[in-house]
């Protein structure tokens, strides 16, 4: 008789089981490795900011540095700058990775980004550079020159703070950063090389480091999507 009762019994255990998985189904655990990229901040809140605090900060910056900037410029300078979510998540992630790819102890915790208030050059200028020719066959991009902008520089703590760096340059991970590499990173650099015949030899070396911008600016661009302007 217990033998025919079991296999009813263990039935019913499965669905009794089976029913609470359905009410209560598991939940994923977070990440919660620091030194994990793309941690999972689910639990974490959305950083916030009281509206009124957002309009006075912009008001104060477009009654006060705008307006001398446009008297300077005799033209309307940029006063917001747009970068969709997938380059800002691309650019951080490329920012740590690179990092830790470069050196093990280079964890989230010493890492950073260092936004340097900036402007576009001239059009003649911009036909130098290759990372912003393109704007010059832009309709709205070609009219960016001397207009402000941002540029997005990683950082990383060492014993002098937190540095200017290129995650891809191990050599920039320690001391000051980019500071110490000035022959190599400063303006107008030249890098010396072993030349084919065993000597050195310096050449204007076009370096580059970690870095972005190529936002969408406004002015040129369309003012009707923003709300805390004019």
């Amino acid at each position: 008789m217990k033998n025919k009762i079991l296999p009813f019994a263990f039935l019913g255990l499965v669905i009794a089981f089976a029913s609470y998985i359905i009410k209560y189904p598991p939940t994923r655990v977070p990440v919660t490795n620091e030194n994990e990229i793309c941690k999972d901040y689910s639990n974490e809140n959305l950083n916030e900011l009281e509206v009124k605090l957002i309009h006075n900060m912009v008001d104060n910056y477009k009654n006060n540095q705008l307006k001398n900037i446009n008297k300077d410029l005799e033209m309307s300078d940029a006063h917001s700058i747009w970068f969709d979510l997938e380059t800002l998540k691309k650019f951080v992630y490329q920012l740590e990775y690179q990092a830790k790819k470069n050196e093990s102890s280079a964890t989230i915790d010493k890492l950073g980004v260092r936004i340097y208030y900036a402007a576009y050059p001239h059009k003649e200028i911009m036909k130098n550079y290759k990372d912003i020719d393109w704007f010059l066959g832009d309709d709205v991009r070609k009219d960016y020159q001397q207009l402000h902008t941002l540029v997005m520089i990683p950082t990383i703590r060492t014993k002098i703070g937190d540095v200017d760096f290129n995650p891809t340059d191990k050599s920039t991970f320690v001391g000051n950063g980019l500071k110490d590499n000035k022959l190599k990173y400063g303006e107008g650099s030249t890098l010396t090389t072993a030349g084919l015949n065993g000597g050195l030899q310096r050449s204007n070396a076009n370096l580059r480091t970690g870095a972005q911008n190529h936002g969408t600016l406004i002015p040129p661009g369309d003012d009707s999507v923003e709300n805390f302007y004019p």
